[in-house]
């Protein structure tokens, strides 16, 4: 048992319910705190977690800037809010229950206040100006980083390490992304929080749709997702594609329970097509389903059709793609599980050498999971299972990392995922709150 979760039952901590209805609403009720007051610092301007430290145009911040009751959005700050919307979706998911009606109307007012707040992170400025070399300048954001025009105004608030380096994201995200460059800076970076914002909503929808048919409660995996604050801050505010990534790969897997095994593939694969790490699905895709050939036929229709869209919209450049991956995950943050280990046994940081045993461990871990789907374990369970190992071990952890494998642990039979990733998640937030907190 795990924060009184009983990692083989499907249900909450057995409360009486009206005490878990108080339960799940006042951890409702602080998630939704925490989320309006970083809404409302973050609207106040000066805060270096919304534009690292320049000044964006003021419209970039939102209704609420209007507002003018926030306080300043210092990390210490931050982190304390992000802590308190922790303990409520602790307190939510672990021992509370909410009914269907005042779950929608949670979740629904949660997003409602991530898609008026400013983002929470440079990295929609990048998606924006990748977009602009594209449109307005007519170079490809494959061959060209942003560093290539910096003339363009939205140049200033690209964050700093990503100025030389061209889109490591899919061919379909950057398509996507083309409308925002006719917006201005403050018109495209809504039109990217609007596809966050909405791509989250599906998500949950999805995610809720697959808990019915697996015979789950259907609130409860809502509410997993769609109250989870890495999601709300660092996914939906941050207006991260993580999560039109993820609400394709779930439908992948709603299309697929539902056998149509080859629209689920080529869900999957367009999920793919926006980020690359839910291609790792795929296989446990293959071998969990009856019907494989269709399940890869499906896949390599729509692998071809996202290889023919992208050369014909990029050129030769898209396939450059895989070398931009690669040069990234060469990178290292300080906050990386990896990281930590290798501190402990006395090293400043992971060596190339470490890289390489990451890789073997991982590349292992997903090679034993695939036999035991093959041999009839959910594959479900799966796929989650080899995302949260992925996180795990990469060098290169962002916080919106930590919610690759969340959708796949609300609906595993597996119940020791969602614990497994909420656990992570945990962890994750604690060793980036409490030392800002906690004088040394």
């Amino acid at each position: 048992m795990i924060l009184g979760y009983p990692l083989t039952s499907a249900r909450p901590f057995a409360l009486p319910p009206r005490l878990r209805v108080s339960a799940g609403a006042t951890g409702l009720g602080l998630v939704l705190a925490g989320s309006g007051l970083i809404a409302l610092d973050a609207a106040g301007g000066h805060s270096r977690l919304v534009d690292d430290g320049r000044a964006v145009p003021h419209a970039v911040l939102g209704p609420l800037a209007h507002v003018g009751i926030g306080g300043t959005l210092y990390q210490p700050r931050f982190w304390a809010l992000m802590l308190l919307m922790a303990a409520g979706y602790g307190l939510l998911v672990c021992f509370g229950t909410l009914p269907a009606k005042g779950a929608i109307a949670g979740i629904v007012a949660l997003h409602a206040v991530v898609l008026i707040a400013p983002p929470i992170s440079s990295d929609v400025f990048s998606y924006l100006d990748y977009a602009r070399l594209g449109v307005l300048h007519g170079v490809s954001p494959y061959a060209h980083s942003p560093a290539f025009l910096p003339g363009d105004p939205a140049f200033g608030y690209v964050g700093r390490l990503w100025v030389h380096m061209p889109s490591a994201y899919g061919p379909l995200f950057t398509v996507a992304s083309y409308p925002a460059a006719l917006l201005g800076i403050a018109g495209g970076v809504l039109l990217l929080k609007s596809i966050a914002v909405a791509s989250s909503l599906g998500l949950v929808a999805v995610t809720a749709a697959i808990a019915r048919r697996r015979g789950h409660d259907p609130v409860r995996a809502a509410l997993i997702v769609g109250a989870n604050p890495i999601l709300l801050v660092f996914g939906a505010e941050a207006a991260h594609n993580d999560l039109p990534m993820l609400a394709l790969a779930m439908l992948g897997v709603w299309l697929t329970l539902r056998a149509r095994t080859a629209s689920g593939a080529a869900a999957t694969v367009l999920g793919a097509a926006i980020k690359a790490p839910v291609a790792l699905v795929l296989p446990f895709m293959l071998a969990g389903t009856g019907r494989r050939l269709r399940t890869l036929g499906g896949a390599a229709v729509a692998t071809v059709a996202v290889a023919a869209g992208a050369f014909a919209v990029f050129g030769t450049s898209a396939f450059s793609l895989p070398q931009v991956l690669q040069r990234q995950q060469q990178l290292g943050t300080p906050n990386s599980f990896a990281s930590e280990v290798v501190r402990l046994f006395g090293q400043a940081k992971v060596t190339p050498a470490d890289r390489t045993v990451l890789h073997v461990l991982l590349a292992l871990a997903v090679i034993y999971l695939l036999v035991r789907v093959w041999r009839g374990a959910d594959w479900i369970s799966g796929a989650g299972w080899a995302l949260l190992a992925a996180t795990v071990t990469a060098t290169w952890l962002l916080s919106w990392y930590m919610l690759w494998a969340l959708p796949f642990g609300a609906v595993a039979r597996d119940r020791r995922l969602v614990a497994a990733v909420l656990l992570v998640q945990g962890l994750y937030l604690v060793h980036r709150g409490v030392p800002l907190l906690v004088p040394s």
